[in-house]
């Protein structure tokens, strides 16, 4: 039963409404950087808009828009910042790429922006992409966690950025989310404020910084992620996700809620989430919850979307090494119900204790939240699960079939199979135990025209909401898991070429070092512009199966990920096939399924049929 490495933090960058570098994200800690919109026109709204940064003058390619040039140059300054912070040339060592963000993927897609990233920065290793809309940059730090687990590499480099666009912020002013003034988290008036900009860590195993003569005192010790299945925009009232998410992060680390020394919410500052997490945190940690220190980054830089969760987490960082953690502005008392300590003070709090933890949701009903404590902490030990594949499916969406778009059909017509032919008991008592996580290249075409269509015929003062969340990559799975009561973690990655493996390695990894859920569901899914849609989907499990998992890998090559994967196996040598072909395998003898992307990585999962007796 060895125990895990724990994955230090090593580097740390940023870039938001407070300027360039985490110098100045610090020194915004008790200002507020909200400020009337200049770049483009508005209704004078206030938000945290990066300075320095005019949008004419970041006009790339013509394959890349303005929002995404702007969330690109975001991320390549705070991402070299991180990894200088780090000691790291990318010349010298192999560092992965885990991106969120939650920007319009078109007309370049999620996972082509992070190959292009990868590309600025000179990075060798895999690189991946992922977007839970708000929840993004914290679902790719859970990402980068197993990454590092997958791979030998040195590092990996995690992060998040978007960009305020005019769609944006017209979408959140139908939704009437829109604060009147500065957002005020957890106080009044109710209201958010977006914004925008890039953080990024690095990562890496505790014994390598050391090898490198780096001595880090903070280590990523815990992630979960966690779907609520309840609304495209509103999150469970009761707070399940965050229960779900923050309590599975704390357990993933082994430690009691007891020791949690802070907490950074994802607080937007509106109604049905500042609720819904108060709420959450009554029921996870009891009556400590009103002694239990919290504060909203919201308050300070704005919304920043996707790239969220990796600035609070950079930020919350950074006060713990100065054994504080930031305030809440604009917070005059607590909203009616809200019981929680919120650092009110307008400065940075004293907090002694070494554990923190930062959560996020979004849009589609995702949840993530992470923990960090001290380097010293012992090691994690669990047992490692034999992992089998239980149902394999494919569905085509039906063209007269008007439910949402083709991408969404046919991932819930696929997964629902896989459901059904693994039979799998997703009841009230048991959905909180079933995982999905889909790769999916691209946003639906259909709902991305709808989405266009519904701007030319409307404007943008009243655009549809609707057409706007269907327009995120979080949208299918997110209806998915809503439409099957689904509440297990929940990941969307950009991925192509790899199809089912990518998602397939990732939930088997999960599955296997973990012992909260039984049931794990991978899924691909993809659209062609003429409305068809294709989904693949496969069915895991801890318990028994016909077809056992034998080893799985990531590689940014397909050579070092057949190796891996072998290696994972205890095995010298297997047939390759280039997929999913469960009938072509011969009882007792191993198959390795390789699948290539170029821009993404390469993934290997070797397979093999149980002994006779059990059905394939």
């Amino acid at each position: 039963m060895p125990g895990r490495e724990p994955y230090a933090v090593t580097g740390l960058g940023a870039v938001s409404a407070a300027g360039v570098g985490t110098a100045a994200l610090w020194a915004s800690a008790s200002t507020c950087r909200l400020a009337p919109i200049a770049r483009f026109a508005s209704r004078g709204e206030l938000a945290g808009v990066v300075p320095g940064y005019p949008e004419h003058s970041l006009r790339g390619p013509d394959t890349v828009t303005p929002a995404q040039a702007l969330a690109l140059a975001f991320a390549v300054t705070a991402a070299r910042e991180a990894l200088a912070d780090a000691g790291l040339d990318p010349r010298t060592s192999r560092v992965g790429l885990v991106l969120g963000s939650n920007i319009v993927d078109r007309p370049r897609t999620l996972a082509e922006l992070a190959a292009d990233l990868a590309t600025s920065l000179g990075l060798t290793g895999p690189r991946l992409a992922a977007s839970t809309a708000c929840a993004s940059s914290t679902t790719a730090i859970g990402v980068a966690f197993e990454l590092l687990a997958l791979t030998d590499i040195d590092a990996v480099l995690v992060g998040g950025a978007d960009a305020l666009a005019p769609i944006l912020l017209a979408g959140f002013r139908t939704l009437k989310m829109l604060a009147p003034d500065r957002c005020a988290p957890f106080s009044s008036p109710s209201g958010t404020s977006l914004g925008e900009g890039a953080g990024f860590l690095v990562l890496e195993p505790l014994a390598r910084a050391r090898a490198r003569n780096i001595h880090p005192t903070l280590a990523l010790r815990g992630y979960d992620l966690a779907a609520d299945a309840n609304h495209p925009t509103r999150p469970d009232p009761r707070g399940e996700g965050l229960v779900r998410s923050l309590g599975g992060a704390l357990e993933h680390a082994a430690i009691p809620t007891t020791e949690v020394a802070y907490i950074n919410l994802h607080g937007t500052g509106t109604d049905a989430n500042d609720d819904a997490e108060c709420q959450g945190m009554r029921r996870l940690f009891g009556e400590r919850a009103t002694t239990l220190p919290v504060s909203a980054s919201k308050s300070l830089i704005g919304h920043t979307q996707g790239a969220a969760g990796a600035l609070e987490a950079v930020l919350t960082l950074l006060a713990r090494r100065r054994g504080l953690a930031p305030p809440t502005l604009q917070f005059t008392g607590p909203r009616p119900g809200c019981s929680l300590d919120v650092i009110g003070e307008g400065v940075p709090r004293r907090v002694p204790g070494d554990v923190v933890c930062s959560y996020n949701a979004g849009f589609g009903g995702a949840n993530a939240a992470v923990v960090f404590a001290s380097v010293d902490r012992p090691p994690v030990l669990r047992p490692r699960r034999t992992i089998h594949l239980t149902a394999h499916t494919i569905a085509v969406a039906d063209p007269g079939d008007e439910r949402g778009d083709p991408t969404t059909r046919a991932l819930q017509d696929a997964v629902t199979a896989a459901i059904d032919r693994a039979a799998i008991a997703v009841r009230r008592d048991t959905a909180d135990h079933v995982a999905l996580w889909v790769a999916q290249p691209r946003v639906s075409p259909t709902s991305y025209h709808r989405l266009l269509d519904a701007v030319d015929r409307r404007g943008l003062d009243r655009l549809s909401t609707t057409a706007l969340v269907r327009a995120l990559l979080v949208s299918p799975a997110g209806a998915c898991s809503e439409a099957l009561g689904l509440r297990g973690p929940l990941c969307v990655l950009g991925g192509d070429r790899t199809g089912v493996l990518l998602p397939l390695v990732l939930a088997a990894q999960r599955l296997a070092t973990r012992d909260d859920h039984p049931h794990a569901l991978a899924a691909h899914t993809d659209e062609s512009d003429a409305r068809t849609a294709r989904a693949e989907a496969v069915a895991l499990t801890a318990d028994d199966g016909p077809i056992a998992l034998l080893g799985w890998s990531l590689a940014a090559d397909p050579t070092t990920a057949r190796a891996a994967a072998l290696a994972h196996a205890g095995l010298l040598d297997a047939p390759t096939r280039g997929s999913l072909d469960l009938a072509a395998l011969l009882p007792g003898e191993p198959a390795l399924i390789l699948a290539e992307d170029p821009t993404t990585c390469s993934c290997a999962v070797v397979l093999v049929r149980r002994q006779p007796g059990h059905p394939a």
